[in-house]
């Protein structure tokens, strides 16, 4: 994402406001520390933003200001349905990459987003590497093939933001369609197999 909004993937210099420092949102803290990026959180759990405010010394602002926080990035870790066509015009942020699940209200905010020059990043193309660790799980575990299946969410999501700006389309829109792609694709596959000689 940074590299497709400001050309460098340095965030040394961007301001993340973090809505919800639970434990995927306070690891999102900790990795944008390392960094050097200044962060502000938000939670409606005090406990969760004593850690983080002891740990790393992020700024805190109220869960009912979060959302209008002047930033370059907005990640939404807590609740879905945040980003809805009253909050739109409020933000102060120049892209939403969050770990939340169901972040738009519904599908038209994308295009609200990209009407307010926003970059969305779809929240089930970022967040899908907990369902890629509970599909390891369920075959076997191995750390290391599982991390390097979750590594490829960097690479999606540049093809995807790529190709929105190629098609002229939301990042929303993008990665909806790649993934009907895939199950099309996926479909053949097992029906070539079933009418094959290699169903055993």
């Amino acid at each position: 994402m940074a590299e497709h909004t400001w050309g460098d993937r340095d965030i040394s210099d961007k301001h993340f406001a973090i809505q919800g420092v639970g434990k995927v949102g306070r690891d999102l803290v900790r990795r944008l520390t390392r960094f050097g990026a200044k962060i502000t959180v938000a939670d409606v759990f005090g406990p969760s933003v004593d850690y983080v405010v002891n740990e790393y010394g992020v700024n805190v602002v109220s869960p009912d200001e979060i959302l209008e926080v002047e930033c370059d990035v907005l990640a939404p870790c807590g609740m879905g349905g945040v980003i809805d066509q009253t909050v739109i015009p409020k933000l102060r942020t120049k892209a939403i990459v969050g770990s939340a699940n169901n972040q738009l209200e519904s599908d038209k905010d994308a295009d609200r987003l990209a009407e307010a020059g926003i970059v969305y990043c779809p929240d089930f193309v970022v967040n899908s590497g907990g369902l890629i660790n509970v599909w390891e799980e369920m075959r076997g575990y191995e750390e290391e093939r599982a991390a390097h299946n979750i590594d490829k969410i960097y690479g999606l999501t540049k093809r995807i933001l790529r190709e929105s700006d190629e098609r002229d389309e939301t990042p929303h829109q993008t990665a909806v369609q790649l993934a009907q792609e895939r199950i099309e694709t996926i479909g053949r596959l097992r029906l070539f197999r079933r009418g094959g000689d290699d169903r055993n």
